[in-house]
């Protein structure tokens, strides 16, 4: 363009090369206006894509947490299933074992602690029948420790109540002085 304007060609052609100079500026800026749309397209979809792949692997992220903490749960519930399976096999055996120690006949069983089981630490002895109590002064509790009744025969020296053991009190006198006597 400058080459045509400098030379020495005549107005017409100078007013042509013009004209085809700025058709010619129209189809670069036409060219140069596609070019920038065709790049801001291929921005907002290379943008687009981005996105989308952040979302996917947002998504993805987010599932694989799911399906940890629902494998996390099920580990859990399979532990705490187990863990009551154990249990129970465990209460099974020692209830066939306890039961096995009672149910083999050699074991007498009797009721309450007045009548305790024989075993190879203790020696049972039965002490039911009739028993002789001494009252003690009410005023001196310990009289019985200090003087050692427990060593003589408390018939000979004292008069004695009666009790049948085992029973209580109340089986032997309705005397509340002895019935609520505290001593020896």
């Amino acid at each position: 363009h400058r080459q045509l304007l400098a030379g020495t060609a005549s107005r017409r052609v100078v007013f042509l090369s013009e004209e085809k100079a700025g058709v010619c500026r129209e189809k670069i800026l036409h060219v140069l206006n596609a070019t920038m749309i065709a790049e801001m397209e291929t921005t907002r979809l290379l943008e687009k894509q981005q996105k989308q792949q952040r979302n996917r692997r947002r998504r993805y992220e987010k599932l694989r947490e799911i399906r940890h903490n629902h494998n996390m749960r099920l580990l859990v519930s399979l532990l705490i299933a187990l863990t009551f399976l154990i249990m129970g096999a465990i209460g099974y055996m020692v209830n066939t074992v306890f039961g096995a120690m009672f149910t083999n006949g050699t074991e007498t069983s009797t009721v309450g602690l007045l009548y305790p089981v024989e075993s190879e630490t203790r020696e049972a002895k039965k002490l039911d029948g009739m028993w002789n109590f001494v009252r003690s002064d009410s005023s001196n509790p310990s009289q019985g420790l200090r003087e050692k009744w427990f060593s003589d025969d408390l018939a000979k020296f004292r008069p004695t109540i009666g009790m049948p053991v085992p029973s209580s009190y109340n089986d032997v006198t309705e005397d509340a002085s002895i019935r609520d006597h505290v001593g020896t």
